[in-house]
Formats: structure tokens, C-alpha cells, sequence
């Protein structure tokens, strides 16, 4: 499985055609995120989320996750590039799979997301959905697998890396899939109940994303 040791100062692309299990696969990289007192967020789009309730139910802590969500799809990944840049992340989320348009992230911001990760050792893992087979978003990807429900009996996914610069691709790795009910995306605000993460930042449509209010508790605290 892809861990954080494998991917600290890396841009990674998970894709996956629609009902791949790339949520489930996204988590995980979370918990165990968490588990190494790596301080994670979530950025991605006010018209959907992820179940919080399941999340949790992943081993995830939400009070310890910062949720981004923006109206916008061209400000998610400058609202990506400022919390790298702030170096309170060890790993950053940027699905792109909860935007009804789906953002493309112009090669100069690619650039400076590259170098962000590198600078301060983070990882950053863009969410994509689309047909196996078709490019990534960039060049710059250090490493793009796409992620497939597996055919056998005992309900698994798949993760199949076809690019990697750091070793050879062609790598597979199989993980036990559950789905619970509700783990498709919903609005945040209708978990009912359930108190949202202890940071949140939000930002309108400006396309410098200059009205983000960031609040950064720090790695590892």
C-alpha cells in the first residue's frame, strides 16, 4: 500500500473510473497519516463531501482534519499550494472528483505544488476520476495508480501503479474493501449531529483564493 514513507515529498495522482473505491483508498492514506502524528487536510468542494461517519468509522480523526471547501474549482488548487506552502501538513488531499467541473491545474501551478512537497517534505494526493488508460494530470506526477474494484469473491481493491519515479511501476496492492452505507459523497452539513473538524477554511470564488482564513495547528501537534 502506499504509504508515507514512500511519498513524502511527492505529487500523487489516484484515479479511478466512477464507483472505484478511490475514497476508501484516500482515507486510509489519512489514518495513517494520523497515525504517524502527521497533520492532514482535505480540500475539495462545497457541493459535496465524503461521510463524515464513515470516515470516522475508518480510524480517521476528524477533530484532527482540516476540511478546505471551495465554490470554485479553479481555487482548489491554489488553496492546495497555501497550505503546503505553510508547512503545517504532512499530507494534503485535493479531490477534484467533487467538483462538477473538474479543475485543470495549469503547468506553473503544477510547478510550484511540486516543489512545495519537496520543500517541506509533504505529500500531496490528487483525487481524479476518470477511464483507465488516459493520462494524468501533468508530468510532474511522481507517482499515478489507478485504483479498481477487484473481480474476486472477497470484496478487495486494487491499486495499480503505471507510473512511478521512485521504483519500477507495474506494482499491484490488494486491499480488503468495505463499504458501508453513506460512504458516497454528501453534503458535510448533512451528518447531522456530528461536529465538524477543528479546522475549517473555506473560500469564495476569487481565483487567488486570498479570502481563505487559514488556522494551522502544526505537525505533529
Amino acid at each position: 500500500m502506499i504509504g508515507l514513507d514512500r511519498s513524502q515529498g511527492s505529487l500523487i495522482e489516484l484515479s479511478s473510473p466512477a464507483g472505484g473505491a478511490l475514497l476508501s483508498v484516500a482515507v486510509e492514506l489519512i489514518a495513517q497519516a494520523q497515525a504517524t502524528a502527521e497533520s492532514a487536510a482535505w480540500v475539495g468542494s462545497t457541493e459535496s463531501c465524503f461521510y463524515p461517519p464513515d470516515v470516522a468509522a475508518a480510524g480517521v480523526d476528524l477533530r484532527g482534519l482540516a476540511v478546505i471547501r471551495v465554490s470554485d474549482a479553479r481555487t482548489a488548487p491554489r488553496a492546495t499550494a497555501r497550505l503546503l506552502a505553510s508547512g503545517g501538513f504532512g499530507l494534503v488531499v485535493l479531490d477534484l472528483v467533487s467538483f462538477r467541473t473538474r479543475p485543470f491545474i495549469p503547468m506553473p501551478l503544477l510547478i510550484r505544488l511540486s516543489g512545495l512537497v519537496r520543500t517541506h517534505c509533504a505529500s500531496l494526493i490528487v483525487l481524479t476520476e476518470k477511464p483507465e488508460g488516459q493520462p494524468s494530470i501533468g508530468s510532474l506526477v511522481s507517482l499515478r495508480a489507478e485504483v479498481r474494484r477487484s473481480s474476486s469473491p472477497t470484496p478487495e481493491v486494487e491499486i495499480h501503479v503505471i507510473k512511478d519515479k521512485q521504483h519500477r511501476p507495474g506494482a499491484i496492492w490488494r486491499r480488503a474493501l468495505t463499504d458501508p452505507i453513506g460512504f458516497s459523497a454528501i453534503g458535510f452539513s448533512e451528518a447531522a449531529g456530528l461536529r465538524e473538524p477543528s479546522t475549517v477554511l473555506r473560500a469564495g470564488p476569487a481565483a487567488d483564493a486570498s479570502g481563505l482564513e487559514v488556522r494551522v495547528r502544526g505537525r505533529g501537534g
